[in-house]
């Protein structure tokens, strides 16, 4: 989802415009939830999937920047949930950041 939540909005709306798919009792249900997690991933630079794809597992994710400032990728860390708590999920993501500035910079990209 680290795609999706760095694209305009106009190309979000287009993206969700469809069914919302459960995979999880922590899925987001509604365009409106999305919308919001959205916000809060561009505010704090990663993205969460907090056992929404497979209960037991937490994903962090951060995106890969290319010269144009498009995402081109990303670097995500994946762990079962019981190790990624909500207590060391910043250090998590701060490692996880760094690691897809590295590579943007590698690569001379940069955030649009």
């Amino acid at each position: 989802m680290i795609f999706g939540k760095s694209f305009k909005q106009c190309t979000l709306r287009a993206l969700v415009s469809g069914a919302l798919r459960t995979m999880t009792t922590k899925n987001l249900l509604t365009r409106d939830e999305v919308f919001d997690d959205i916000r809060r991933i561009r505010e704090r630079g990663y993205a969460l999937d907090d056992e929404e794809f497979v209960i037991g597992m937490k994903c962090v994710a951060a995106p890969i920047w290319s010269e144009s400032g498009e995402p081109i990728g990303s670097l995500s860390v994946s762990g079962l949930a019981a190790r990624v708590t909500p207590e060391n999920i910043e250090d998590v993501a701060k490692h996880v950041m760094a690691a897809a500035k590295e590579l943007t910079d590698i690569i001379g990209g940069h955030p649009s």
